[in-house]
């Protein structure tokens, strides 16, 4: 083993044992975006699925509904 491969690995051993510290993520709230009409089957499924979400990341998910062109003014939205 070169002296250049040794140096590689101690560096990757020592950075291995570094602590890592996750970030809190989502700090504010999230949008949920339904691309279709308010009222429907979809919208209330994104519903409870954004409550259910909220409890279980405890933050604000708002489902956003953004119906027209079949779909793609939602799609817009989120991209």
């Amino acid at each position: 083993m070169n002296r250049l491969s040794f140096l590689c690995a101690v560096a990757a051993l020592a950075l291995a044992g570094a602590p890592l510290h996750a970030q809190d993520y989502p700090r504010g709230s999230v949008s949920l975006v339904v691309p279709l009409a308010p009222g429907d089957a979809t919208d209330t499924a994104a519903r409870a699925i954004a409550d259910e979400l909220s409890r279980e990341l405890k933050v604000a998910i708002v489902a956003v509904n953004r119906p027209g062109a079949g779909g793609a003014l939602g799609t817009e939205q989120v991209v």
